[in-house]
């Protein structure tokens, strides 16, 4: 993860040299951080990070949690379970949930 890694310290070092900036991005780390997990858990970046991992096992056990965290929140959007809205409309639907 390295682009975010240059890209959390591109805005330290410019919080530091740009009066202002300090205020605007002042919690950078944490999400910086959530995106480095993500990118992890995501099935198909996970499969990308398994090419140079050292610990293959523990990259595919993180692929497969993200993998059941997104069939259980795509199982609830099927189910109407949501509290966005999914159209009504049966063939639209369809094409919102890809195989609902």
């Amino acid at each position: 993860m390295s682009i975010i890694d240059n890209a959390t310290t591109v805005i330290d070092s410019a919080r530091k040299k740009i009066p202002g900036l300090s205020l605007w991005a002042m919690f950078v780390r944490t999400p910086m951080n959530f995106a480095k997990q993500w990118m992890e858990y995501f099935p198909v970046s996970g499969a990308a990070n398994l090419i140079g991992s050292t610990r293959k096992k523990e990259q595919i056990a993180k692929m497969m949690i993200g993998s059941a965290a997104m069939y259980m929140g795509y199982q609830a959007a099927v189910e109407g379970k949501t509290t966005w809205g999914v159209p009504s409309d049966p063939d639209a639907k369809k094409t919102f949930l890809f195989f609902g």
